[in-house]
């Protein structure tokens, strides 16, 4: 089994996401041989001798790939278990993300072959939307408290772990508490080009910390659901509005307005032992099952794929789609110039801005 890296982002949080399904897998599917393919990947070389001409190759994770080396990998993809489809390109790739490659057909063909499994509703109905097969199970980070894990020797523990927390909430918190408390704060932030060598082990640090503490606060998400998964007591504080629904729905959750604005440690406290709406171990057993249809099936076999040519027809189709988008921009543009020019109609200022809007895109 191939497990496929592709994060060319600055955090550490898609390669926590990997790694733990690349743990879970290990553990629980110990037959299966991991290779790991990345920018500087992978991490153990093929067998010489392959029993098949066929590997199973599983994606996990935010999918904002390279467009280009997403598709060179297509051909070999066989599963997508708890993806979420990002609505930008890579670094280098922003102008065509991989939404953009949706607009080809042959692209959407070749993914109604697979059922995916989605980490969040936004991806789930965009996939409905091109009448993609998919169901909605959540994150893989929600397996950590499914895998057995050594602690690191002489690791200390915590009391309290922030992550991912702005300085200011980490200092009203910080002044609430009348005893002094044995704390330690971290972020996921990370050069960009950070390989995955590096990023492995400072992610293997980080799960070592969430076993270690007794609380978690954090302002992310992907880190609240894995630090629920291993019953720690932990606060998402939303400092944004645009935490993935319905993941938040797992986790106890505060404004971080009421925070700052001077709230007690008691207060705190107690809001740490009040109990999601939802379970994260529903979650982790949604993710578990879907793992075990997924690994369970028949192989898809393909016929030899030039990906040279695959390349070349899904870019065509999606600057074609491109090409038409602009044409109809003008063909509006046109009708609205012929409005704007008769007589019936008097110019103002906003319907001139508004009829010269397509000009700053041709």
């Amino acid at each position: 089994m191939r497990i496929l890296r592709f994060p060319w982002t600055n955090t550490l949080i898609e390669t926590l996401h990997s790694r733990i399904f690349e743990l879970y897998i290990a553990q629980e599917y110990p037959t299966q041989h991991l290779d790991y393919l990345g920018r500087d990947f992978p991490l153990s070389t093929e067998d010489k001798d392959p029993q098949s001409d066929y590997k199973e190759s599983i994606f996990t994770g935010l999918l904002t790939e390279n467009p280009f080396r997403f598709l060179n990998q297509m051909s070999d993809i066989s599963n997508f278990i708890g993806i979420q489809i990002g609505d930008n390109g890579s670094t280098a790739h922003k102008e065509l993300g991989i939404r953009q490659l949706f607009q080809s057909e042959t692209f959407c063909r070749e993914l109604r072959a697979n059922h995916i499994g989605c980490r969040d509703s936004d991806t789930k109905k965009f996939l409905d939307d091109h009448e993609i097969p998919s169901t909605l199970i959540g994150c893989v980070s929600s397996l950590l408290g499914q895998i057995e894990i050594k602690p690191q020797e002489n690791h200390s523990h915590t009391e309290i772990l922030f992550i991912d927390l702005e300085k200011v909430i980490e200092k009203s918190i910080l002044k609430s508490i009348d005893v002094d408390k044995k704390y330690t704060s971290i972020s996921t932030k990370i050069l960009e080009v950070s390989g995955e060598f590096h990023k492995t082990t400072m992610v293997d640090q980080i799960i070592t910390q969430l076993h270690t503490s007794k609380v978690v606060i954090t302002s992310n998400i992907d880190l609240a659901i894995p630090a629920v998964a291993l019953g720690k007591r932990t606060l998402l504080v939303q400092d944004r509005t645009d935490v993935i629904v319905p993941l938040s729905d797992f986790v106890t959750t505060i404004n971080a307005s009421r925070i700052t604005g001077g709230m007690s440690w008691s207060e705190i406290d107690k809001l740490l032992d009040s109990a999601p709406s939802n379970s994260v171990n529903q979650m982790a057993s949604e993710v578990k099952v879907f793992i075990a249809k997924a690994l369970g099936e028949a192989p898809r076999l393909r016929s030899k794929l030039n990906v040279d040519l695959y390349k070349e027809q899904v870019l065509s189709e999606v600057i074609n789609s491109q090409l038409t988008r602009i044409k109809s921009l003008e063909v509006i543009e046109e009708q609205m110039d012929g409005l704007l020019g008769s007589r019936s109609w008097k110019l103002t200022s906003p319907l001139r801005r508004f009829s010269d809007l397509p000009r700053r895109y041709r």
